[in-house]
């Protein structure tokens, strides 16, 4: 059964291959030249095409014949008996081409046996005569409803020429690409011309006020020096909808020229050496719907209400390299009261200077506009008022800028939005908050290509955007790139998920491992650092010391704790210590008095807690010893929680104490001058030792003995043995 419908549907291919062969072009006027016979018109339904053969002479055609096609060949002349034959074999022959042919020389009323003929193409020929044209279309026929004269070198066009084609009914009318200076306004006057194109010609003024039925004017590059003249004369041009200045030399817009206009609806003045858009320039004409100022990088002045018109629909002021700077431009009310306005194009401008507020003062007036292109004109952020103040818009180009970076779901008030292209940005990477589901849904274009994308894991999302919405991303993926720093390579060959996952684990790891060597290190610091703080701290937990209990009336235990450094043991010991206790004081030295086996800190503290007095033998090896910090600190400490009338404490400075030993514990202590210090001459002993005993308290009925430095080491020999 299936082998059976594929010989049937077979079949019906084959046939239906013959049928349209047989209907297509064929060979049908030949010409006998040398003994040969060679093709040199195809036939197909009424249209012989004799093109491109170099023929010399109009050849005998079929009968019937509705279009004839004789361009691109070298016929030099056409005269009165030319079409005589196909006059009476085609008498409906419709459409004539004779264009780029070498036509020089046409005799009067050489067509005027085409009673039929609608359409004449006689381009590109040598016209220099003028009466060349006046001669082609001298008795040409009524039916006639376009007529393309194009680049002839034309420099002129003979009243004649008018007044042949007043009786016709002509509606489109080319003499573009010539070199007229002055046009007969009896062109003008033909009653039925719809379309005059007169652009690429050498024309400088001209007064076109007597058409009633000319519907569209091209005056594109010619060398015109202001807007024609319309409103001169009565009726004017009641018809007229679109004129096309573009490309002359207009420097003024006087605007009273043409707002006569009242069914004019579209304006091209692009490249001009206009400077200027003055106050409700277009205000006065009533029908205008779609302005083009486009290519004019003379203007840079914008006045107040320059675009103000009820009527005006779209305004292209593109590729004008204008700078928005509100010296020049009147930002705010650039587009106030254009009411109608929908499709607006600022491409290739320069607004890179503009803020915030200068968009929302600009567009804030025209909420209804649904088409914007801001492409090409130095944005390097994305403006709010684009999705605050436009809410109806379904194109968005911004392509062509520095944007880097885009709000978080910026586009999702653009419930209508369509079309948005964001090519050629700074754009590295996207999220989901950039482009959520409900945003894209409604999209059917997406252009992101030839973005700065960076080749990391961040990509992903991207990736999976772009592959679940292929059909409308533009260019994907053949013109995306992703840079990682050192080569470019396409984006959708860059990374896996699976990679990309591997990646992250590793990385959390790498990140993990760091931040708990980082806090070890931190933490070891700090314990090294407040070692004697924290052991202190422990004690006070573990043995639950009272810190704020006043013991000013509490026994003592020991009259004096000394504290003392390692090297300092002889100097204390012999001179300090001893004549304490010869003179009935209680003195706990830790270096002699301390228990063998018992905890260091658990004992001193208790001592220390215990004795009335704490003397602080300071000096650049006590400064440096951490235990003696330690005992300082703590001694400190008790002196603040006891708040008695006594000071606790009594400093007593060895020698000078360097600055670089100076620790915060040894500055508390020394900052306000109240300590004793010690001094091996004779002459002052006796001052240090009654201060010391106003200190303590107690009375001396016996100075200390006095030991020499000298002689310590002898003492402490003659100990030895």
């Amino acid at each position: 059964m299936e082998f059976r419908y594929n010989i049937i549907i077979l079949f019906m291919f084959t046939v239906l291959f013959f049928v349209i062969r047989s209907q297509g072009p064929t060979a049908c006027v030949y010409e006998d030249k040398y003994g040969s016979r060679r093709p040199i018109c195809l036939c197909f339904t009424g249209v012989v095409n004799c093109s491109g053969q170099n023929l010399t002479y109009i050849p005998k055609i079929p009968n019937n014949t509705q279009t004839l096609d004789l361009s691109v060949n070298s016929i030099r002349r056409l005269d009165i008996n030319s079409f005589e034959e196909i006059s009476i074999g085609s008498p409906n022959l419709v459409k004539l081409y004779v264009f780029k042919n070498r036509i020089s020389s046409v005799d009067r009323k050489c067509l005027h046996k085409l009673k039929a003929l609608t359409t004449l193409d006689a381009s590109f020929n040598n016209a220099r005569n003028p009466t060349l044209i006046a001669n082609l279309t001298d008795g040409i026929a009524t039916t006639l409803e376009n007529l393309l004269l194009e680049s002839m070198d034309l420099t002129t066009i003979l009243p004649n020429v008018s007044k042949n084609l007043e009786q016709s009914n002509l509606n489109k009318l080319s003499f573009k690409n010539n070199s007229i200076q002055q046009v007969d306004f009896h062109i003008f006057n033909l009653k039925r011309l719809k379309r005059l194109d007169l652009s690429y010609n050498s024309l400088r003024s001209i007064n076109i006020s007597l058409s009633t039925s000319l519907n569209s004017l091209s005056l594109s590059s010619n060398h015109l020096t202001g807007l024609p003249v319309c409103c001169d004369r009565r009726p004017g041009l009641p018809s007229l909808e679109a004129i096309y200045l573009d490309n002359n030399c207009i420097r003024k817009l006087d605007m009273k020229r043409i707002n006569c206009l009242s069914n004019l609806k579209m304006l091209n003045i692009s490249n001009t050496q206009i400077e200027r858009i003055p106050t409700k320039a277009f205000y006065y004409l009533r029908s205008l719907q779609a302005v083009t100022i486009e290519k004019t990088e003379s203007l840079t002045q914008v006045e107040r209400n320059a675009f103000e018109s009820q009527s005006l629909i779209n305004i292209y002021i593109s590729k004008n390299h204008m700078l928005f700077d509100y010296q020049y431009i009147d930002n705010a009310t650039m587009f106030q009261n254009v009411p109608a306005l929908t499709r607006l194009d600022l491409s290739y401008n320069e607004m890179k200077h503009m803020e915030q507020i200068h968009w929302s003062n600009m567009l804030c007036n025209a909420t209804g506009i649904t088409y914007l292109d801001v492409s090409k004109t130095g944005l390097y952020y994305a403006p709010f008022a684009f999705t605050e103040c436009l809410l109806n818009l379904t194109f968005l180009s911004m392509a062509g800028n520095w944007i880097r970076y885009l709000p978080p779901q910026y586009f999702v008030p653009l419930k209508s939005l369509t079309h948005l292209d964001l090519n050629e940005n700074k754009l590295a990477v996207f999220s989901a908050l950039d482009f959520p589901p409900t945003f894209v849904h409604h999209l059917s274009l997406l252009d992101l290509r030839f973005n700065p994308f960076i080749c990391d894991c961040k990509i992903i999302f991207f990736l999976k955007f772009a592959k679940m919405y292929k059909k409308i991303m533009v260019g994907y993926p053949k013109n995306f790139e992703c840079y990682n720093g050192t080569v470019i390579t396409k984006v959708a060959n860059v990374f896996t998920q699976k990679s990309c996952l591997l990646q992250t684990e590793v990385s959390e790891i790498i990140n993990c491992t760091s931040f708990s060597v980082i806090l070890m290190v931190v933490l070891t610091s700090a314990i090294y650092r407040y070692r004697w703080k924290l052991r202190y701290i422990l004690f006070v937990l573990k043995f639950q010391r009272r810190k704020c209990t006043n013991t000013n009336n509490v026994s003592h235990v020991h009259d004096v704790y000394v504290s003392s450094a390692d090297e300092d043991f002889d100097i204390v010991y012999r001179q300090l210590v001893s004549e304490l206790e010869n003179k009935g004081l209680n003195v706990f030295f830790p270096y002699r008095d301390a228990r063998p086996g018992t905890i260091a800190i658990r004992e001193s503290l208790e001592h220390l807690d215990s004795s009335k007095y704490v003397l602080l033998c300071v000096s650049n090896a006590y400064a440096q010893d951490n235990w003696c910090e330690f005992e300082a600190c703590m001694a400190l400490e008790r002196s603040i929680y006891e708040q008695g009338e006594d000071d606790i404490i009594v400093a007593i400075i060895l020698e000078e104490i360097d600055s670089n030993n100076v620790t915060k514990i040894i500055d508390k202590i020394t900052r306000t001058g109240d300590y004793l210090k010690w001094d091996a001459n004779l002459d002052t002993i006796n001052l240090f030792w009654r201060k010391l005993e106003q200190r303590l308290h107690y009375q001396c009925h016996e100075r200390p003995r006095f030991i020499p430095n000298s002689q310590m080491f002898s003492i402490n020999q003659s100990d030895e043995h």
